[in-house]
């Protein structure tokens, strides 16, 4: 019998997270000299250049502690929402935040309810803190409000919702939420995961809200991050949006210096450069159009998507042939077989150039596989 110490019983539980391929990694891996990454949701006009001057700048400073609370970057990211201070918290990315809500939420023996397949983060959490999870199938690619609500019970401590999903792109409207969020008893707080909303409108979604002007309520959250329509996934800094009390209950699990010094002082840049923004979500709008016509021209299945990326079904072949096929030429695809849809892949819209070789190398499969039959 080992006598290794013992680990919580709540990692036996616990799968590995499974993350996309790096660049490095298939450049090594095949001997290729350039590699285009589709797979992370990645923006990929790269940092806001306001964003990356700042950072310099700030490095002069990073021998010095953060302030914890982040002053500035607080201050400017409050003017940019049009909401309090007091109603925002700051994370090591929207991971970090997903764990200490369920440090200041989820006792052991709770219930966490969510649709699947979505970010497996909601589970990893909950489960470490001793939660259980009810997953419920997701209801075309979205959330099922409906089938969320009428599934809480004594239990049930929080609901999180990802809204645009991850991995399928599906989001639920502003009256869909509101009427999860009037339907949930008061005791049962409501996370709305918006890595993605930004992009929503760009990518058609119309109907899609962002709920600031409802914060006020005493059990809802919103999360967001740096990482996506910011260009900032490596400086790892993501927030929550919330009423006041529920700031101060995130702040009481809040490691002090969670958001580094150079982090911060990079996102108030990234917020204050709006072209970039503006040219992001232009690089959206214009990609969804392109790979949606290119999908539909080829008979492929594409789920709706008010995010970056489309979840998308070839109908001459494996999903994951062809994400093996490219990669090995140097374009880089999530399968989505780790999210039980081994059917799909997911695209990641890139820039027009990225797009263009993504659309040769994936035609000259299609044709291969079609030739074959």
């Amino acid at each position: 019998m080992s006598n290794a110490p013992k680990t919580r019983p709540e990692l036996a539980s616990l799968g590995d997270y499974v993350p996309g391929k790096s660049i490095d990694e298939v450049r090594a891996r095949y001997g290729l000299a350039t590699v285009i990454k589709l797979a992370s949701n990645e923006n990929p006009l790269g940092p806001a250049p306001r964003a990356a001057d700042a950072a310099l700048h700030a490095l002069a400073d990073a021998h010095r502690y953060p302030q914890g609370n982040a002053p500035v970057l607080t201050r400017t990211l409050a003017r940019y929402l049009g909401v309090a201070e007091e109603k925002l918290v700051f994370s090591n990315g929207s991971d970090e935040m997903i764990q200490m809500i369920a440090e200041a939420w989820l006792p052991p023996g709770s219930e966490v309810l969510i649709c699947e397949p979505t970010f497996s983060e909601y589970r990893f959490a909950a489960q470490l803190a001793g939660a259980t999870v009810r997953a419920l199938p997701l209801k075309e690619g979205r959330y099922d409000a409906r089938a969320l609500a009428e599934a809480v019970t004594e239990r049930t401590a929080a609901v999180f919702v990802c809204n645009p999903n991850n991995p399928t792109g599906g989001w639920l409207g502003r009256e869909e939420l509101l009427g999860l969020l009037e339907a949930l008893p008061p005791r049962v707080l409501l996370v709305v995961d918006q890595a993605y909303g930004e992009f929503a409108p760009a990518a058609g979604a119309t109907d899609y809200d962002d709920l600031l002007d409802q914060t006020d309520r005493p059990n809802l959250l919103l999360l967001r991050t740096f990482s996506k329509l910011f260009g900032l996934a490596g400086l790892r800094v993501g927030y929550a949006v919330g009423a006041p009390e529920l700031i101060r209950a995130l702040y009481k699990v809040k490691q002090p210096f969670n958001v580094g010094l150079v982090s911060q002082a990079a996102c108030v840049g990234a917020l204050e450069d709006v072209e970039h923004q503006q040219r992001s979500l232009r690089l959206v709008r214009e990609g969804m159009a392109f790979l949606r016509g290119l999908f539909a021209e080829w008979g492929w299945t594409v789920l709706p998507s008010a995010a970056n990326f489309l979840a998308v079904r070839p109908s001459e072949g494996e999903a994951t042939d062809l994400v093996d096929a490219l990669e090995r030429q140097g374009v880089i695809l999530r399968s989505m077989k780790s999210f039980g849809m081994p059917d799909f892949f997911r695209i990641t819209v890139g820039t027009k150039a990225e797009n263009a070789e993504f659309a040769r190398l994936a035609g000259a499969w299609r044709d291969a596989r079609r030739n074959a039959k």
